[in-house]
């Protein structure tokens, strides 16, 4: 038995077999790892692809936006705005945006596949149109905490699919430049897990939101609240010129009713002059409130005419539907034509899709009856062509401009997009919309693509034949062209509310004021127990003017008198009515020696505590004719209201009582004596 230490020296011919077989394994292994990269890493992947566009960019401020978002941004203007937000970070960057795909573009593992054939250090992000997920992450010795950065965007609320990428990306650099990044993070997360009560808007929110002059009806809501204000105004005005003319009509009326208005009724001289001034003021008021009116529409007219044109008006300005290409960018179009110089079938390097099925769609068209070029391609909402692949088709065939057939495959939709040039089909396109797209396939170039090339065997090149034409054009064509900001803004409602409706409500607003200072008037015209307060307040204020007045004053002498009774009659016990008659007494002594002006006109007698009248006017009220102030002289007889005092248990009008304060209407007609004022107190 051989010792366990023993080595068996081996023969030649067992050392050549070993070498053989070493090399032999040698060489499988070496030819086989290529192939295994060949198979699961293919050069032509979005990643390379992608890496290969970022390249092109300025070295660590890579920015590349999609074609798919020609049709929602200016691709060029959002990238340079993309930059200038990542430029804040200090730190090469290298982004792309892309919508929202499925496939190779929405794994986790995209990011690292793209830094891995990129090369470079710095910040990776991909950022998705209508979504606020943003991937991102570092290489070694980049200090961002892209991870938190994302977390706290997704749990900010004034984020959503609506937001522009422009305003995404400023939020995710503030996020990462944020100190308190990691609480935020941590705040965020924990309200992923509770449940966010729904947050009814406030009605400030939803009336600014109706007034949106970017949203559809905004312009129209606008113009229409804008002409009720300002034909309020109008209405407003014009119902104060219509009451005050017929008042002053009334007056200068020799004839009411029928009848012949005796001349001791007609009001004189004085009440037409101090309407004829009411009914100017008016007509001034009226021309203000055409001028508010004006100024209200037009800052309407400028909250809708100033904000500029958004993506969706500008579409509707230049419609591309209206005439080929049909689109409202042609770089992918016209990178999609020059592949096919080189190939009719196009394959776009982000769509994920079977080499067999292409190789399959190769031989098809190489084999159909008329020239036949197709491209399999990824589209969404926001490309140039809104996501249609008919529109894409014909977008090709007129860039391209040589009659035959164009298909494009929709690989994330499933849908086949059709094209015509010079080509007698021989079916109606509409026979061939059901096959245009199968829900139940897997393989839109297998299925839906195929089926229709084969559908097209009998198809035979026809210079005179009739150009196709995308559907979508041809409902757009049958539609009414949309309406500007200007023609919502002064809609079927707007000139309606500005002389109708507006109008009336202003009408409706002078009445309830009107209404308001009516009963107003009626308050003060019982003033009751504020009357002591009013009394002693005119007192003190007589007290004062008669000390500030000069020994040689002109109205010195004739105020001392009315100042004594005034006075006397509040230091004694005094009624209603004598608290009035101080307040009247004590008030004109103060004007009196404040002016030079010589003995005033008597006091209003439909309220004395309205001050000296201007005027004299026929009223119900008296079976004479009475002295007024202006207010009264150019309000309605039915709404004068006259000073109502207390008479035992109850309060009556002051003209009915008779007593010295009123038969001398309050000291204007005949002097007042404090004594018998007095003894009229006690005895009633």
């Amino acid at each position: 038995m051989p010792h366990p230490l023993h080595v068996r020296t081996s023969t030649p011919r067992t050392l050549l077999l070993a070498l053989v077989a070493l090399v032999a394994a040698v060489a499988v292994v070496s030819g086989a790892a290529p192939a295994a990269r060949a198979d699961t890493a293919p050069a032509d992947t979005a990643a390379a692809h992608l890496a290969d566009l970022l390249a092109e960019q300025p070295d660590g401020r890579e920015v590349v936006v999609s074609e798919l978002l020609a049709g929602e941004y200016d691709v060029a203007a959002l990238e340079e705005e993309l930059r200038a937000e990542f430029d804040r970070l200090d730190t090469p960057y290298h982004v792309v945006v892309t919508p929202y795909l499925a496939g190779n573009l929405g794994s986790d593992t995209f990011l690292a596949s793209l830094q891995d054939r990129v090369g470079e250090d710095g910040l990776y992000v991909h950022m998705n149109d209508g979504h606020t997920v943003v991937r991102a992450f570092t290489t070694p010795g980049v200090d961002l905490r892209t991870g938190d950065a994302t977390t706290a965007l997704m749990g900010d609320e004034s984020y959503d699919h609506t937001s522009r990428l422009q305003d995404v990306a400023a939020g995710y650099v503030d996020l990462l430049l944020d100190p308190e990044i990691a609480a935020r993070a941590d705040a965020a997360r924990d309200s992923f897990g509770q449940e966010r009560a729904e947050e009814e808007p406030s009605g400030w929110a939803e009336f600014v939101e109706e007034l949106d002059p970017l949203s559809y009806n905004g312009p129209a809501n606008t113009g229409f609240l804008v002409a009720m204000v300002g034909g309020g105004f109008l209405g407003l005005g014009l119902t104060a010129v219509i009451v005050r003319g017929y008042r002053l009509a009334q007056a200068q009326a020799p004839v009411r009713g029928g009848r012949r208005v005796p001349a001791s009724r007609r009001p004189g001289a004085p009440v037409v002059a101090v309407r004829r001034r009411a009914l100017r003021r008016s007509v001034r008021f009226l021309a203000v409130c055409a001028v508010i009116a004006v100024a209200t529409v037009g800052a309407g007219a400028v909250h809708v005419l100033r904000p500029p044109a958004s993506p969706d008006e500008r579409a509707d300005a230049a419609d591309p539907l209206a005439a080929p290409p049909y689109v409202a960018s042609t770089v992918r179009v016209d990178r999609v034509v020059a592949a096919w110089e080189d190939d009719p079938v196009y394959v776009d390097p982000l769509a994920p899709v079977d080499g067999a099925s292409i190789a399959e769609l190769s031989d098809a068209v190489a084999g159909a009856s008329v020239p036949v070029h197709a491209a399999v391609v990824l589209m969404a909402d926001s490309d140039e062509a809104g996501g249609d692949a008919e529109v894409l088709a014909h977008a090709l065939a007129h860039t391209r401009d040589e009659d035959g057939l164009y298909l494009v495959a929709d690989v994330g939709g499933g849908k086949v997009g059709i094209a015509a040039l010079g080509v007698d089909l021989g079916v109606d396109t509409w026979d061939l919309t059901g096959l245009t797209w199968d829900p139940d396939s897997e393989d839109v170039v297998r299925g839906p693509t195929l089926t229709v090339l084969g559908r097209l065997d009998g198809a035979r090149p026809d210079p005179d034949a009739e150009d196709t034409v995308p559907r979508e054009a041809e409902y757009r064509a049958d539609e009414e062209p949309p309406e500007s900001r200007t023609d919502r803004f002064l809609s079927e409602d707007f000139w309606p509310a500005l002389f109708f409706l507006g109008p009336l409500f202003g009408a409706l607003v002078y009445s309830v004021l009107a209404l308001a200072a009516w009963l107003t008037r009626r308050v003060r015209a019982v003033p009751g127990r504020r009357l002591r307060p009013i009394a002693r307040r005119a007192a003190a204020r007589m007290v004062a003017a008669v000390d500030a007045a000069p020994a040689d004053h002109p109205n010195a002498a004739d105020t001392m008198r009315d100042a004594d009774t005034a006075l006397l009659v509040l230091n004694g016990d005094p009624d209603e009515l004598d608290l009035v008659g101080a307040t009247v007494l004590a008030r004109r002594v103060t004007r009196r020696l404040r002016s030079d002006s010589g003995q005033e006109a008597s006091v209003c007698m439909v309220d004395p505590l309205h001050g000296p009248a201007v005027g004299e006017d026929a009223t119900a009220l008296s079976q004479s004719r009475l002295p007024m102030c202006a207010s009264c002289l150019t309000t309605a007889d039915r709404a004068r209201l006259p000073l109502r005092v207390r008479d035992g248990r109850r309060r009556v009008p002051h003209l009915t009582l008779n007593r010295s304060w009123v038969r001398t209407r309050y000291g204007s007609q005949g002097g007042l004596d404090a004594d018998s004022l007095v003894k009229e107190t006690h005895a009633s």
